[in-house]
């Protein structure tokens, strides 16, 4: 039967059956080998090279004094960087639980575990870190459910000051380190960190960030020229400090404003809906204690 145009009806499912039928023909099939023989030929050649560095990575680290070299190539195997595009969430999981394994962290087997990577964006593009007022590290939440499923959530944010100095200064806000009689905003060192709920700060909840063994005394860097940067000799004179190496106390993940940090040594997420009140599921609530693991893209 003849449709109201007057054309023939041709079955979609014919249709499929007839294209499936061609491609199987031999100059198809020669066609399409010859384009993915190359492209499998890489691949091959990857996961070749990938495999040989695992195999050195494992020796070296049997052997006393070479154990360097095996975290090493663990850290080439596994570089900080976002997962592929696309990647599922299991793909995504594993991703970044080999990326903390090269470099000595776990995950936490029962709360979640954050990773704040910095000088790394959301897009994949690498920065240097300044106290910059953009949310331009990335946060990734790390969980799984009571089914053993893996479960990733990322978020723009900053581990980094938003300012260059502070307002406040002395013992009520941020210390003057140099005698400069400016106020030295600072940063915490990449590590690993506990983080447990306090009070509300900045109109949301908020977590106190603390030592693994429960200090709110932490290691950083204090930017003591203002320029926004924390040079390497400013980290140098951070731990030679006297009589104490610097340190930074009160340091929290809570939300900042909707289009940069409100910080002077916090991590900070945006207040937009989409991203805090996000990030408080992702870790299940305001109640919910994690594991906090900064990376620095730049010093790795």
């Amino acid at each position: 039967m003849a449709p109201p145009t007057g054309k023939t009806t041709v079955d979609p499912q014919k249709a499929m059956e007839l294209l499936e039928d061609y491609w199987d023909d031999v100059t198809f099939k020669e066609l399409r080998d010859a384009e993915m023989a190359p492209i499998e030929a890489r691949e091959a050649l990857r996961q070749g090279l990938r495999d040989a560095l695992e195999g050195a990575s494992e020796f070296f680290s049997t052997v006393p004094g070479l154990g360097f070299l095996g975290s090493a190539i663990q850290r080439e195997l596994h570089p900080v960087e976002l997962p592929p595009k696309g990647a599922s969430e299991a793909r995504q999981y594993d991703h970044y639980k080999r990326m903390l394994e090269a470099r000595g962290f776990a995950l936490d087997p029962t709360n979640p575990t954050v990773v704040g990577m910095r000088g790394l964006d959301t897009s994949g593009g690498a920065h240097a870190t300044t106290s910059a007022a953009r949310y331009d590290d990335t946060i990734v939440v790390l969980t799984k459910d009571a089914k053993g499923n893996p479960h990733v959530s990322t978020f723009p944010g900053s581990t980094h000051p938003g300012q260059s100095t502070s307002a406040t200064m002395g013992s009520d806000g941020v210390p003057d380190v140099n005698g400069d009689k400016q106020a030295d905003v600072g940063m915490i060192d990449a590590g690993e960190y506990k983080v447990v709920p306090t009070h509300d700060h900045a109109g949301n909840k908020a977590w106190a960030i603390q030592t693994v063994d429960g200090s709110g005394v932490l290691p950083g860097v204090r930017d003591t020229n203002h320029d926004g940067t924390y040079s390497e000799a400013e980290r140098e004179a951070s731990q030679s400090r006297a009589p104490a190496a610097d340190a930074l106390t009160g340091v929290m993940i809570h939300q900042g404003g909707s289009a940069n940090p409100w910080s002077t040594g916090c991590v900070n997420l945006s207040q937009n809906s989409n991203v805090y009140p996000e990030f408080i599921k992702a870790v299940g609530g305001s109640n919910q204690s994690m594991k906090l693991v900064i990376l620095d893209k730049n010093a790795d």
